[in-house]
């Protein structure tokens, strides 16, 4: 439910001044790193950190994809680091690309790592 909220306010943010954007970063980013909060909430407040560039994420975004135990929440975290990164997470997201085991996250570092290269014009 929380994670639904998020998408939600940040939506109407972008329209209403009265939703003060600042705060829905913040409660998002205090999701995203909550190890309390539920999977799921922890996975919607990460992308909503990436899609309003709350870089305060990072630090728990590049830990998540080195190693989350959840393949959906690594994949998110991976995006996020994508979406946000600077050029030092080329290459974590190269070393996800060719060791992870999981089909998907392989996929998911890889086209991240080229949404992070074309975003820095690499």
């Amino acid at each position: 439910m929380a994670g639904a909220a998020l998408i939600g306010m940040e939506r109407v943010s972008r329209r209403d001044v009265a939703m003060d954007r600042e705060a829905v970063a913040a409660r998002s980013l205090a999701l995203a790193t909550d190890a309390g909060s539920s999977l799921e909430t922890r996975i919607t407040a990460m992308q909503v950190c990436a899609l309003m560039g709350a870089s305060g994420v990072m630090p728990a975004a590049r830990q998540e994809a080195r190693s989350a135990g959840s393949p959906v929440l690594r994949m998110a975290a991976i995006a996020t680091v994508g979406s946000l990164g600077g050029g030092e997470d080329a290459a974590l997201l190269d070393e996800i690309g060719q060791a992870a085991g999981d089909r998907y996250v392989v996929k998911a570092a890889q086209s991240a790592g080229g949404r992070l290269r074309q975003r820095l014009g690499q």
